[in-house]
Protein backbone atom coordinates (compact mmCIF):
# COMPACT_ATOMS: atom_id res chain seq x y z
CA UNK A 1 0.00 0.00 0.00
CA UNK A 2 1.42 3.14 -0.82
CA UNK A 3 2.60 5.56 2.26
CA UNK A 4 4.28 8.84 2.89
CA UNK A 5 7.31 8.95 4.98
CA UNK A 6 6.63 12.52 7.50
CA UNK A 7 8.36 13.29 10.32
CA UNK A 8 6.74 14.05 13.82
CA UNK A 9 7.65 17.44 15.78
CA UNK A 10 11.02 15.63 17.40
CA UNK A 11 12.25 15.18 13.83
CA UNK A 12 11.78 11.46 13.97
CA UNK A 13 10.62 9.72 10.33
CA UNK A 14 7.61 7.43 10.53
CA UNK A 15 4.88 5.93 7.74
CA UNK A 16 1.74 7.17 7.57
CA UNK A 17 -0.47 4.51 5.00
CA UNK A 18 -2.65 5.62 2.12
CA UNK A 19 -5.92 4.48 1.70
CA UNK A 20 -7.82 6.76 -0.44
CA UNK A 21 -7.87 10.30 -0.99
CA UNK A 22 -6.23 12.77 1.81
CA UNK A 23 -5.37 16.28 1.93
CA UNK A 24 -1.54 16.81 3.33
CA UNK A 25 -1.29 18.93 6.11
CA UNK A 26 2.13 20.97 6.07
CA UNK A 27 2.66 23.21 8.82
CA UNK A 28 5.87 24.62 10.34
CA UNK A 29 6.68 23.26 13.36
CA UNK A 30 4.17 20.72 13.71
CA UNK A 31 3.80 17.18 12.32
CA UNK A 32 3.28 16.86 8.56
CA UNK A 33 0.58 14.16 8.59
CA UNK A 34 -2.19 13.10 6.56
CA UNK A 35 -5.73 13.88 6.96
CA UNK A 36 -9.41 13.31 5.70
CA UNK A 37 -10.48 15.91 2.99
CA UNK A 38 -13.84 18.03 4.08
CA UNK A 39 -15.30 19.42 1.45
CA UNK A 40 -14.36 21.70 -1.64
CA UNK A 41 -10.44 21.82 -2.12
CA UNK A 42 -9.05 24.76 -0.40
CA UNK A 43 -6.89 27.42 -2.42
CA UNK A 44 -4.08 26.58 -0.14
CA UNK A 45 -5.09 23.15 0.38
CA UNK A 46 -2.93 19.87 -0.86
CA UNK A 47 -5.05 16.82 -1.76
CA UNK A 48 -3.58 13.12 -2.58
CA UNK A 49 -5.73 11.63 -5.12
CA UNK A 50 -5.72 7.64 -5.45
CA UNK A 51 -5.33 5.60 -8.88
CA UNK A 52 -9.15 6.24 -10.42
CA UNK A 53 -11.18 3.01 -9.92
CA UNK A 54 -12.26 2.82 -13.70
CA UNK A 55 -8.59 2.95 -15.12
CA UNK A 56 -8.34 5.96 -16.26
CA UNK A 57 -5.87 7.27 -13.77
CA UNK A 58 -3.35 4.10 -12.43
CA UNK A 59 -0.77 6.52 -10.52
CA UNK A 60 -1.50 8.37 -7.25
CA UNK A 61 -1.99 12.25 -8.02
CA UNK A 62 -0.97 15.24 -5.93
CA UNK A 63 -3.29 18.40 -6.22
CA UNK A 64 -2.56 21.51 -4.92
CA UNK A 65 -4.24 24.54 -4.82
CA UNK A 66 -3.46 27.82 -6.05
CA UNK A 67 -2.02 29.11 -3.12
CA UNK A 68 0.02 26.21 -2.02
CA UNK A 69 3.43 26.26 -1.86
CA UNK A 70 5.15 23.57 -2.45
CA UNK A 71 8.63 21.47 -4.51
CA UNK A 72 8.46 18.12 -5.69
CA UNK A 73 12.03 16.55 -5.55
CA UNK A 74 13.45 20.23 -5.17
CA UNK A 75 11.54 21.71 -8.42
CA UNK A 76 8.27 24.39 -7.63
CA UNK A 77 5.22 22.58 -8.76
CA UNK A 78 3.98 24.26 -12.20
CA UNK A 79 -0.17 24.50 -12.89
CA UNK A 80 -0.58 22.34 -9.38
CA UNK A 81 -0.46 18.92 -10.57
CA UNK A 82 1.82 16.07 -10.45
CA UNK A 83 1.70 12.35 -10.82
CA UNK A 84 3.42 11.14 -7.98
CA UNK A 85 6.20 8.81 -8.36
CA UNK A 86 7.75 6.33 -5.47
CA UNK A 87 10.18 8.39 -3.49
CA UNK A 88 9.25 11.73 -4.55
CA UNK A 89 10.26 14.34 -2.33
CA UNK A 90 7.04 16.84 -1.28
CA UNK A 91 8.87 19.93 0.66
CA UNK A 92 6.05 23.05 1.99
CA UNK A 93 6.37 25.35 4.85
CA UNK A 94 10.29 24.18 5.45
CA UNK A 95 8.99 20.66 5.80
CA UNK A 96 9.90 17.77 4.22
CA UNK A 97 7.98 14.54 3.08
CA UNK A 98 8.32 11.23 0.79
CA UNK A 99 5.93 9.45 -1.08
CA UNK A 100 6.57 6.09 -1.14
CA UNK A 101 5.20 2.90 -3.14
CA UNK A 102 7.45 0.35 -1.55
CA UNK A 103 5.42 -2.55 0.04
CA UNK A 104 6.48 -4.78 2.62
CA UNK A 105 5.92 -8.83 2.25
CA UNK A 106 3.44 -10.16 3.83
CA UNK A 107 1.64 -13.67 3.62
CA UNK A 108 -1.56 -13.77 1.77
CA UNK A 109 -4.33 -16.10 0.50
CA UNK A 110 -3.10 -16.18 -3.45
CA UNK A 111 -5.54 -14.68 -5.68
CA UNK A 112 -4.48 -16.24 -8.71
CA UNK A 113 -3.35 -15.05 -12.41
CA UNK A 114 -4.36 -15.13 -15.43
CA UNK A 115 -1.93 -17.53 -16.14
CA UNK A 116 -0.37 -20.41 -13.57
CA UNK A 117 1.88 -19.36 -11.20
CA UNK A 118 5.05 -21.13 -9.89
CA UNK A 119 7.12 -20.66 -7.31
CA UNK A 120 10.51 -19.76 -7.93
CA UNK A 121 11.89 -21.68 -4.92
CA UNK A 122 10.13 -25.27 -5.19
CA UNK A 123 9.32 -24.88 -8.88
CA UNK A 124 5.32 -25.96 -8.19
CA UNK A 125 1.99 -24.69 -8.80
CA UNK A 126 0.81 -22.07 -6.54
CA UNK A 127 -2.77 -22.62 -6.11
CA UNK A 128 -5.24 -20.12 -5.63
CA UNK A 129 -5.74 -19.56 -1.75
CA UNK A 130 -2.95 -21.37 -1.09
CA UNK A 131 -0.78 -18.88 1.31
CA UNK A 132 1.86 -17.45 -0.43
CA UNK A 133 4.06 -14.04 -0.21
CA UNK A 134 4.64 -11.86 -3.94
CA UNK A 135 7.85 -10.66 -3.59
CA UNK A 136 7.90 -6.90 -3.16
CA UNK A 137 10.45 -6.26 -5.35
CA UNK A 138 10.09 -8.19 -8.33
CA UNK A 139 6.58 -9.52 -7.56
CA UNK A 140 7.17 -13.27 -7.77
CA UNK A 141 4.98 -15.26 -5.87
CA UNK A 142 6.36 -17.93 -3.29
CA UNK A 143 4.73 -20.34 -1.04
CA UNK A 144 5.26 -19.89 2.55
CA UNK A 145 3.13 -22.09 4.79
CA UNK A 146 4.72 -24.91 7.05
CA UNK A 147 4.58 -27.25 4.47
CA UNK A 148 6.10 -25.38 1.83
CA UNK A 149 7.98 -22.22 3.52
CA UNK A 150 9.44 -21.30 -0.14
CA UNK A 151 9.76 -17.61 0.71
CA UNK A 152 11.62 -17.92 4.47
CA UNK A 153 13.69 -20.99 2.94
CA UNK A 154 16.48 -18.76 1.84
CA UNK A 155 17.84 -15.08 2.58
CA UNK A 156 16.55 -13.15 -0.21
CA UNK A 157 13.45 -13.77 -2.88
CA UNK A 158 14.46 -17.10 -4.38
CA UNK A 159 13.77 -14.94 -8.18
CA UNK A 160 15.65 -11.75 -7.94
CA UNK A 161 17.95 -11.98 -4.76
CA UNK A 162 17.39 -8.26 -3.86
CA UNK A 163 14.51 -8.55 -1.60
CA UNK A 164 15.26 -10.00 1.94
CA UNK A 165 12.16 -12.62 3.16
CA UNK A 166 12.61 -11.88 7.07
CA UNK A 167 8.75 -11.47 7.81
CA UNK A 168 10.18 -8.46 9.53
CA UNK A 169 12.65 -7.04 7.76
CA UNK A 170 10.42 -3.64 7.63
CA UNK A 171 10.78 -1.14 4.28
CA UNK A 172 13.83 -1.33 2.15
CA UNK A 173 14.04 2.41 1.63
CA UNK A 174 13.98 5.14 4.54
CA UNK A 175 14.73 8.51 4.46
CA UNK A 176 16.83 8.27 7.25
CA UNK A 177 19.41 6.32 4.65
CA UNK A 178 19.54 10.08 2.75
Amino acid sequence: MPHFWTTNAKGEWGVQSLAGESCLAVAAGRDVRLTPPAGQPAPAEIRILPPDAAGVSPSWTLLAGREASLQVNGQPLQLGLRVLRDRDEISSAGRRCFFSTEELARIVPFPGLSQPAYCPRCKQKVEPGEPAIACPHCRAWHHQSEKFPCWTYGANCALCQLQSTALDAGYAWTPERL
